[in-house]
């Protein structure tokens, strides 16, 4: 597995090989306050998107937001491995920019 890149201004790119294909999906990291996440893939994708994460030294049960541009059910799958009530799917809104 690729470690995740770093894109600047606390963004970074985790590569969670959708269908098993290196640069298919990635998953984007928001380093803020409230971590934060866009896009999952689907449910084989989650041991990438774990590693990358730890590579990243960070933990899922910290994950506050996962915004999908897409239904994607590892939100929920998501939800019920980290037992996260908290977890929310809302805009958010970072400067300008609405995803």
């Amino acid at each position: 597995m690729k470690k995740p890149i770093d894109l600047g201004h606390g963004v970074s790119l985790i590569d969670v090989y959708d269908l098993g294909v290196a640069q298919r999906t990635g998953t984007y990291v928001l380093h803020e306050e409230e971590l934060t996440i866009i896009e999952t893939s689907a449910s084989p994708s989650i041991p990438y998107l774990l590693k990358g994460l730890e590579a990243l030294g960070l933990e899922a049960k910290n994950i506050k937001n996962i915004i999908v541009t897409h239904i994607h059910l590892v939100l929920w799958e998501l939800s019920i491995i980290y037992k996260k009530d908290n977890i929310t799917n809302k805009p958010y809104r970072r400067g300008n920019v609405c995803f």
